[in-house]
């Protein structure tokens, strides 16, 4: 629950939000309720179906009011506090968050007018899917609360707003001035990153940023700022509730296995501005070095910076934001680099290497394009595979589910160093990308991608044939002479 003060932002909103309830504007109560107790299960429920039709309405979010007599509208005050209040042994708080579907975002604010405590729940707008309790999605129906499933026709329009809706394009700030812009985002960040001079005039600044999908000019002449832009240049990510759990997470673990962090820092700033502290962190954590060599002094890298940067930067445009209390973690062990994004990976998972682009963050992926972090062009995967060939090591390790997508890039430096799914992995990606730029596999090709002598062509015979029998290769074409043959992909 966040404690709302005269001096803080926010209490002016809520401020007028709460005179707004006073009215009793009949149109109000579908988003608005003032007449509910402190259950738990109510109030889950309640989050859930205010969430829901607000993205029917055209609401940022729900609300439930505590303080305020349903009847006649007058401050009365309220004596709960969801700090304290329990499920259980369970906080409240800790119960809705895990009763509450993934895609719920909900938050508790408490603020006094005059001497009376008031205490507001917000419930922002549905995304991607409806929001449920308990398993079962919830809606307001006028003043009454109904399961969604006995209303199929309010059901349907809720699903065709979830279908248009992006949450990059959301609402992080509104009612802006030009003046205020900076005090949000960094504007020497932006124009620095493009390469552009910084503009004179504020209306410049406001035709560029509208132009980068960062701002949108409302009706009534103020400016909102989008949530992409605030996650690309965003001076302090905390101070969006839809986004303060979006910061990166970065992990030192001391073990090989995921145990107790010994050493964690989290980065509140746009990933923009902040991607080359993150890629710097991972690379001193791993045990980047300096050396003297010859008369001067030179780093050593545990891995490539490219594929490092590659690997953050994909996580960044490839998360699914709409999935609550979810972040991007990145784990440094002793030997690995761990990225996990929320959501799953997009395209087939055998099939990285040569993936027709698909961004699920569109304006998020443009900006990073424009200011030279991402390519846009489905081709992070192939650079980091070249980088892992340049330094005869293994290929990433990719894996995703329904609700994470996790990249793996090892510490390990040549052929002895590599486990056995490490050579058929390697094999296989190799093989793609060599596919991908209109070229063949051979013995040798793959003996140079691993770094194996040539009297040890066996060796490199053998794993191409456990390639070929798990299904991972064929022969590119037949020849009577087994040596001979070169290699595609399976589905060449």
């Amino acid at each position: 629950m966040t404690e709302l003060t005269l001096d803080n932002p926010e209490y002016g909103f809520y401020l007028r939000l709460i005179q707004r309830a006073q009215k009793g504007n009949q149109d109000d109560k579908e988003w608005m309720e003032c007449a509910l107790d402190d259950d738990p299960e109510l109030i889950g429920q309640y989050l859930s179906a205010l969430g829901n039709i607000a993205s029917i309405v055209n609401k940022d979010a729900g609300y439930i009011l505590w303080g305020i007599d349903d009847k006649t509208h007058e401050l009365i005050g309220t004596s709960f506090n969801p700090a304290t209040a329990k499920k259980g042994g369970e906080l409240l708080e800790s119960y809705l968050g895990h009763m509450l579907s993934k895609n719920a975002r909900f938050q508790f604010y408490r603020l006094h007018i005059g001497e009376k405590p008031i205490v507001v729940a917000v419930s922002s707008k549905a995304t991607a899917h409806p929001l449920s309790f308990a398993g079962t999605e919830y809606i307001r129906v006028g003043s009454s609360l109904k399961k969604l499933r006995d209303f199929p026709e309010l059901e349907r329009v809720l699903w065709l707003t979830l279908s248009v809706f992006s949450f990059e394009s959301d609402i992080a700030v509104r009612n802006l001035s030009p003046q205020e812009i900076d005090q949000y985002i960094d504007l020497s960040a932006f124009y620095r990153l493009l390469h552009k001079p910084f503009p004179h005039e504020e209306a410049d600044i406001v035709k560029d940023l509208t132009r980068e999908g960062i701002l949108k000019s409302q009706d009534d002449g103020r400016l909102s700022l989008r949530n992409a832009g605030a996650l690309a240049f965003g001076r302090d990510l905390s101070i969006y509730p839809a986004l303060a759990h979006k910061a990166i997470r970065v992990l030192r673990h001391q073990a090989t296995s995921l145990s107790r962090p010994a050493e964690e820092r989290e980065f509140q700033k746009g990933y923009a501005l902040c991607i080359d502290e993150i890629i710097d962190l991972i690379d001193i954590w791993s045990g980047r070095e300096e050396r003297i060599v010859g008369v001067t002094r030179q780093s050593f890298h545990p891995y490539p910076i490219e594929a490092l940067r590659e690997m953050v930067a994909n996580a960044f445009i490839h998360q699914d934001l709409t999935m609550r209390g979810s972040s991007i973690l990145i784990h440094v062990y002793a030997d690995k680099v761990v990225v996990q994004n929320p959501g799953e990976l997009l395209c087939d998972i055998r099939r990285s290497i040569d993936t027709t682009p698909k961004s699920r963050n569109e304006i998020l992926a443009t900006l990073l394009r424009h200011i030279g972090i991402v390519e846009e062009q489905g081709s992070g995967f192939d650079r980091i595979e070249e980088n892992c060939a340049d330094n005869k090591m293994p290929s990433l390790l990719l894996e995703t589910d329904k609700d994470r997508t996790v990249v793996t890039l090892f510490r390990r430096y040549g052929y002895p160093e590599f486990s056995q799914s490490d050579l058929v992995r390697t094999c296989y990606t190799y093989t793609c990308l060599r596919h991908y730029n209109g070229l063949e596999t051979s013995n040798k090709a793959l003996r140079e991608r691993l770094g194996i002598d040539e009297h040890n062509a066996a060796t490199v015979s053998r794993i191409l044939k456990r390639c070929v029998e798990e299904g991972w290769l064929k022969p590119a074409q037949a020849k009577d002479d087994k040596r001979m043959l070169n290699y595609v992909p399976y589905y060449a």
